[in-house]
């Protein structure tokens, strides 16, 4: 399962706004809410770029990858 870890990079730099986020990454409010409650199903290039630019950080860190042993793959 690939999950967006864009909730805790917001936290860790006290940052609460999703529309200020926005407005500094271009990226739009409602893809900021998607991504950082997990409820996305494609991200564009661009906006990863502009959140990894944004908070100085590699997509792996963004983004994680974590193997489901045992379960279904989620549909």
């Amino acid at each position: 399962m690939i999950s967006c870890n864009l909730k805790e990079f917001m936290i860790k730099n006290n940052l609460y706004d999703y529309g200020k986020l926005s407005k500094e990454t271009g990226v739009p409010k409602e893809t900021l809410e998607h991504l950082a409650e997990n409820q996305w199903h494609q991200i564009k290039r661009e906006h990863l770029e502009a959140l990894c630019r944004y908070f100085n950080c590699k997509v792996g860190e963004l983004l994680e990858y974590e193997l489901i042993v045992g379960g279904e793959l989620p549909a």
